[in-house]
C-alpha cells in the first residue's frame, strides 16, 4: 500500500515523500480515539509509528504534538489525510509502554537505577510541556513508550492550550481514576499542577 506523506511543514511542500509497508503494532493497537501501527518511508527504510482518527478533535493532538521538541517526548514527523481519517507520523516506534515494564521487568536487578533515571527525564518533558503553555491531561504508565531504555511522554489526544500559565478549567475531563488529581474526579476547576499530581502517582508506582 502507497501513501502520500506531507513532509512536516505548515505550508505546501515542492515533493512529497512516500509510505509503504503498513504493520501491526500490537502493543498499541486501537484506542478509544484511533489505531497506532507502523509505516515505513520508502526510500530511507526508516519506520515511524502512525495514528489514525477520524474524530475532529484529533486535529488538535496534531497541531500540539507538531509544538513540541523534548529529547523525551514523542516527536511530530509528519500529517496527512486519507479518506476521511487524519494520520498522524511520530518517531519514535516504541519497543513497549512503562505499563508493561512495571508489570512485566521490574524485577530486574538494574531497574532500580534505570527507573531512576526516567524520574528526570519525564520530569524535565512535563516541565517543557507546561513551558509550553501546554495540559497534558493524561500523564499515566500507558501513555509513557519505551525505546531503548528511553522513555518518551506521548498521546497528547485530550491535552489543551492554556492563554496563562496558572489558568484553570472546570470543564469534565476524561480521566484515568488511578492517576487523576481529586480537583479532576470531582469536577473542580484544575489547572497544570494536576498534571504533576498524576506524574506523582506515577512516580509513587514506579519507585515502590
Amino acid at each position: 500500500m502507497n501513501l502520500q506523506l506531507l513532509p512536516a511543514v505548515t505550508h505546501a511542500p515542492r515533493h512529497r515523500s512516500r509510505l509503504d509497508n503498513t504493520l501491526p503494532l500490537p502493543f498499541l493497537g486501537r484506542g478509544a480515539y484511533g489505531s497506532v501501527d507502523v509505516v515505513q518511508q520508502c526510500y530511507t527504510g526508516q519506520v515511524f509509528a502512525r495514528k489514525r482518527s477520524s474524530i475532529a478533535s484529533f486535529r488538535r493532538e496534531v497541531e500540539i504534538t507538531k509544538r513540541l521538541n523534548h529529547p523525551h517526548i514523542i516527536k511530530f514527523v509528519a500529517s496527512y489525510t486519507q479518506n476521511s481519517s487524519l494520520n498522524l507520523i511520530i518517531s519514535p516506534v516504541a519497543e513497549s509502554t512503562l505499563r508493561d515494564y512495571l508489570d512485566f521487568s521490574r524485577s530486574q536487578k538494574e531497574s532500580e537505577s534505570r527507573i531512576h533515571g526516567w524520574v528526570g527525564c519525564l520530569s524535565s518533558a512535563l516541565s517543557y510541556i507546561h513551558a509550553s503553555r501546554i495540559r497534558h491531561a493524561d500523564i499515566k504508565p500507558q501513555n509513557i513508550l519505551l525505546r531503548d531504555s528511553e522513555v518518551f511522554i506521548s498521546d497528547f489526544g485530550i491535552s489543551r492550550l492554556v492563554s496563562e500559565p496558572d489558568s484553570t478549567s472546570s470543564s469534565n475531563s476524561p480521566m484515568t481514576p488511578l492517576y487523576a488529581a481529586m480537583e479532576i474526579a470531582e469536577h473542580l476547576p484544575h489547572g497544570r499542577n494536576a498534571d504533576v499530581f498524576s506524574l506523582g502517582c506515577v512516580f509513587a508506582e514506579m519507585l515502590s
